[in-house]
């Protein structure tokens, strides 16, 4: 059985998606310090309907949410920053090919009143990957107890799940140190991942190629055939 494990971050791109799609059982880490400026609470979508660029879309935390786990991070309401995601959503997308199918079946779920961030986060990936058709089974790991940082953490989740193997990212790389696994007879495995292009257009006007935004760019552009690219 192989699982991964990473952080539910909100609205993740398509590489994040390859690896639940290519691993037994994933683990959403969300018993680890939350840090900003990271992807859990933001990431990037084409700037404009017409521009060349990014923004970011950010869901606010309370203050003192930013010192504790990530399950424990409380979304901050004192603005309406739902309606302006979804608004700054329409002004770039509504020319799109799959732009009423993507925005009803997922993302007008954003509406919801959600009081942690990691409820908000795991309830899109899943609506993401019920649409995509993906039936990894789902974990977050403040359901699991064991002991440890960093990468004792992670082979220790993957001991108690029974895991044989784990894939990770690139950036994984730099600090997991393999020879534990070794050692526990897990095999590291590290994605292979490039991000392959599609059209991003504007109704008939393709636009120029921006990688690694969110997700919902390429549902937007592609539909269900964004599995083809994972």
């Amino acid at each position: 059985m192989i699982c991964s494990i990473l952080q539910p971050h909100y609205l993740p791109w398509i590489g994040y998606f390859s690896m639940i799609n290519n691993v037994d059982e994933f683990i959403f880490l969300d018993d680890v310090q939350f840090i900003k400026r990271e992807w859990k609470n933001r990431n990037k979508i084409r700037k404009t309907k017409d521009s060349n660029d990014y923004s970011w879309i950010t869901v606010p935390i309370k203050k003192e949410s930013q010192k504790k786990k990530i399950f424990e991070c409380e979304i901050d309401y004192f603005y309406d920053w739902q309606n302006d995601h979804l608004n700054k959503i329409k002004n770039v997308y509504s020319k799109t090919p799959y732009f009423d199918e993507i925005y009803e079946t997922i993302l007008s779920k954003i509406n919801l009143r959600y009081n942690f961030l990691s409820e908000l986060n795991i309830e899109l990936i899943k609506l993401i990957m019920e649409y995509l058709e993906i039936n990894t089974k789902l974990i977050t790991s403040s359901k699991i107890i064991v002991d440890g940082k960093k990468d004792v953490k992670m082979l220790n989740i993957s001991k108690k799940i029974k895991a044989k193997k784990i894939l990770i990212n690139k950036l994984s790389e730099n600090y997991l140190d393999k020879e534990i696994f070794d050692k526990n007879n897990i095999e590291v495995i590290v994605q292979n991942f490039v991000e392959k292009k599609y059209k991003q257009c504007n109704k008939d006007v393709v636009l120029e190629w921006i990688p690694k935004l969110s997700i919902i760019d390429i549902l937007f552009n592609c539909g269900k055939n964004t599995k083809n690219f994972l």
